[in-house]
């Protein structure tokens, strides 16, 4: 881009200025998608599923491994979260080993 009129330095200047807003846009997307896909959560919940089978996912997914299947009731420690296609999922620690469930299944209050 080169401004009618102006000397080389200036073009020079408005050359890095934007390239610096470009840097900075590109860093706050980056920000943005990273908290808005890992984000903290810690807290005591329960399985409050009774319909259907829990699984205990080795990934935030519905392909993951399954680790092991979880009763209505099952005590869970939750350690973070993620959101995956609109799911948001829990990482939390069980008495049967740790992985990844989604937040449906799971209430801070006993069923």
């Amino acid at each position: 881009m080169t401004i009618k009129g102006s000397s080389p330095s200036i073009t020079f200047l408005w050359r890095v200025t934007m390239a610096v807003a470009i840097l900075l846009l590109i860093i706050t997307l980056i920000l943005v998608v990273k908290v808005r896909t890992v984000s903290s959560a810690s807290f005591t919940g329960y399985i409050n599923n009774q319909n259907t089978i829990v699984y205990l996912r080795n990934t935030p997914t519905e392909t993951g491994n399954t680790i092991a299947i979880l009763n209505p009731g099952t005590k869970v420690d939750v350690d973070r979260s993620t959101t995956r296609e609109d799911i948001t999922w829990y990482y939390v620690r069980t008495e049967s080993g740790s992985g990844w469930i989604p937040e449906a299944n799971i209430s801070q209050s006993k069923p």
